[in-house]
C-alpha cells in the first residue's frame, strides 16, 4: 500500500528479523569490538505489524569519536553515511538500486541505546490503532500495550 505522500506500507514480512540479524552480524564482523550493542528497532521489529519495509538498527558505541575512523568500513556492506543534521548520532543508509532497505543509527553508550530504542521498538504505543487505521491496516493490529 502506498499513501498519497509516497510512503509504502508493506504487510509484515517474517524475514525482517532475519534480515536485521544478518546485517547486525555483518556489521560486528566488519568492525569487531566497536559496538557495545546493536538492536533491531522500529516498525519492522514488531511481529505482525505492517510497516515501511526498511530495517532500522540502533548501534551503541562507547564514544562516537571511536566510530569516526570506521565511517568507510560499512560501505562494503552497502551502508553509506547520511548527513541529516543530527549531532548526537551518526546515520548510515543502505539503498541498493536506490531503494532504501536499511538504516543504521549509531549513538553513544548502551544507556542512550536503551533509552532511545525503547521508544522505537514499539512505534505505535497506545496509539497503534490510530496509526494502523491511518494506513488502512487495522486488521493487522497487535496489542503491544495491554491495559487501561
Amino acid at each position: 500500500m502506498t499513501d498519497p505522500s509516497g510512503i509504502h506500507i508493506a504487510d509484515y514480512d517474517p524475514s525482517w528479523p532475519e534480515q536485521a540479524a544478518a546485517a547486525i552480524d555483518a556489521l560486528r564482523a566488519a568492525i569487531p569490538g566497536l559496538f557495545v550493542e546493536i538492536e533491531h528497532i522500529g516498525s519492522t521489529a514488531v511481529p505482525g505489524l505492517a510497516a515501511k519495509p526498511v530495517i532500522d538498527l540502533m548501534a551503541a558505541v562507547h564514544d562516537l569519536t571511536h566510530a569516526a575512523p570506521h565511517q568507510r568500513t560499512p560501505a562494503h556492506l552497502g551502508f553509506r553515511p547520511h548527513h541529516n543534521g543530527m549531532t548526537e548520532r551518526l546515520l548510515y543508509v543502505r539503498a541498493p538500486d536506490g531503494v532504501r532497505s536499511h538504516r543504521r543509527w549509531c549513538r553513544n553508550s548502551p544507556t542512550a541505546l536503551a533509552r532511545n530504542s525503547a521508544s522505537h521498538r514499539y512505534p505505535c504505543g497506545r496509539n497503534r490503532d490510530a496509526a494502523l487505521l491511518r494506513h488502512g491496516r487495522a486488521e493487522n493490529s497487535v496489542d503491544l500495550n495491554p491495559g487501561p
